[in-house]
């Protein structure tokens, strides 16, 4: 079905989000989809994107992760530190996250 047959089915205020696209750009998705927003501004209407998933895709990740032993690699710094971390960045030294913590 065209995206734009599912806006008949928002209610006003209502939130359209997409998860998973397989458009190689959003400009793509926009494009592929024909998008017209006079419905979206007619009904106050918001048009989301998420590559996340569902709540229970993401449990089951995390859970999946925690049994594993999965753990992020961050480099955590002191929130008094910010302007080093911009350096840092700026130079291109940022590997995986930069963290501020207290």
């Amino acid at each position: 079905m065209p995206l734009v047959d599912y806006l008949d089915m928002l209610k006003s205020g209502g939130r359209f989000v997409q998860l998973r696209t397989r458009a190689a750009s959003p400009s793509d998705a926009v494009r592929s989809s024909q998008m017209q927003f006079g419905p979206l501004n007619m009904l106050n209407a918001s048009l989301l994107g998420s590559l996340l998933g569902s709540r229970s895709e993401i449990t089951e990740m995390l859970e999946l992760s925690a049994d594993k032993g999965v753990k992020s690699w961050v480099t955590a710094y002191a929130v008094e530190e910010v302007n080093k971390v911009i350096g840092l960045m700026e130079d291109g030294k940022a590997n995986y996250r930069f963290v501020h913590s207290n």
